[in-house]
């Protein structure tokens, strides 16, 4: 199996194995103590250990695995279907989920709440917001426009 989207980005693959790094200033370490927990992160930070894909998804560390096709792009499809499972909900939406969620990562609790609570704000007031509550009481998928 091949592992994608890897959460931290001190993971590199090589082959089929993740091959653990160590912790990116960027990263730190508690972004893996998030994903595994505190006794998984020091035994993989302390012993250096690889594993596998199945390893690497059952432990927390990628969201996803596939086998590898013939072609050898089993990964960019399993993204690319990601991707399009992403691309129709509202862009600014997203936007603002991913700014919440990445820079509510690098506060304390109290602090992400506030990010989010002014991402969620900033949301309110547009159109693809309105449209999607219009759309559920209307029982349709919705139609964004990216406002």
């Amino acid at each position: 199996m091949i592992p994608l989207f890897f959460k931290p980005p001190c993971y590199i693959r090589r082959q089929n194995t993740i091959v653990f790094l160590g912790i990116s200033q960027k990263w730190k370490m508690v972004v893996l103590l998030l994903c595994v927990g505190i006794g998984l992160a020091k035994e993989l930070i302390f012993t250096g250990r690889q594993v596998d894909g199945q390893q690497a998804a059952s432990m927390g560390l990628v969201n996803h695995t596939v086998p590898q096709n013939s072609e050898g792009d089993a990964a960019y499809r399993r993204a690319l279907t990601l991707a399009k499972e992403i691309l129709p909900q509202a862009p600014f939406a997203v936007k603002m989920g991913k700014l919440a969620i990445n820079r509510g990562m690098e506060v304390d609790i109290a602090s992400g709440m506030a990010i989010e609570g002014m991402c969620y704000a900033q949301n309110i007031p547009t159109r693809d917001r309105q449209e999607g509550m219009a759309a559920f009481r209307e029982k349709r998928p919705p139609q964004f426009i990216g406002k």
